[in-house]
């Protein structure tokens, strides 16, 4: 996660992090969800449980623990979205997540 907010910081991206622990959800940060959705805008949780779920299943997911095990490393599937080639750097810390 650390490396993710890394890149968005560089790119001038906004995000929030309540640098919460293992295990956080997006009910963690419910308040801001919603605020993002009611401004128009596409909220996404980064290895955030819950999303797709109920009030939040307009917020998209990214993750690769559990369920979406099929999926590549988060900092890889960021970086792909905000269209970002992958630093060897970057590619290193998503070998080693995927790991986990």
């Amino acid at each position: 996660m650390q490396q993710i907010k890394k890149k968005l910081e560089k790119y001038w991206i906004p995000h929030i992090d309540k640098n919460l622990w293992w295990g956080a959800s997006v009910k963690d940060y419910e308040n801001e969800i919603l605020e993002i959705l009611q401004n128009g805008k596409q909220a996404i949780a980064i290895e955030l449980r819950g999303a797709g779920e109920w009030k939040f299943k307009q917020v998209l997911s990214i993750d690769h623990h559990g369920e979406s095990a099929k999926n590549p490393a988060s900092i890889s599937q960021v970086l792909k979205l905000i269209g970002v080639e992958p630093s060897l750097e970057d590619e290193l810390i998503a070998a080693n997540d995927r790991g986990y």
